[in-house]
């Protein structure tokens, strides 16, 4: 059971089983994308799911600290409204990935979109599980941290490492 979904609107309880779909990840050539906060650890917004995170990227998180220079957590970004400013989100982390892709596209000019991802997946930085995913402090899990092979746990085949799969 699900009571905290959908997002975007009014959460009610459903039953979740093999015919729910998870959008926009079981669609073919998608990468899904987590975010890590400043201690590599996935952030409190962050998507996590068995088979639903393939890679995960910087993308920032307030209920961390960080001696970054925004001393909040949140990493430096384009904002809404145009301009720059402190930021988290999975729409931070998104465009680590895809100019990683377009760095491994440009040296390797013969891959296609899905040796791309693969060499970004095969070339990231292993995670392990948090001993207590526990976003909010208030000791109780908030999630449960699956490892595993590539694309099943928590952090999907881990954090991107742009030199490694540039340089492969």
């Amino acid at each position: 059971m699900d009571d905290g979904s959908p997002n975007n609107g009014t959460a009610g309880p459903r039953v979740i089983n093999q015919q729910c779909q998870d959008m926009p990840t079981e669609i073919k050539g998608v990468v899904g994308v987590s975010a890590l906060g400043s201690t590599a650890v996935k952030s409190y917004y962050s998507n996590y799911g068995v088979h639903v995170t393939d890679i995960a990227a910087p993308g920032g998180d307030s209920r961390v600290g960080s001696d970054a220079p925004s001393g909040n957590g949140r990493i430096y970004s384009t904002v809404a409204g145009g301009g720059w400013g402190w930021a988290q989100g999975t729409s931070m982390a998104s465009p680590h990935v895809a100019g990683l892709v377009a760095l491994i596209r440009s040296t390797h000019p013969e891959y296609t979109a899905d040796q791309a991802a693969r060499a970004m997946e095969e070339q990231a930085i292993d995670l392990s599980c948090p001993q207590l995913y526990d976003t909010n402090g208030d000791g109780t899990a908030d999630a449960r941290c699956q490892g595993g092979p590539s694309g099943v746990g928590f952090y999907g085949a881990g954090m991107i490492d742009a030199l490694a799969a540039v340089t492969q």
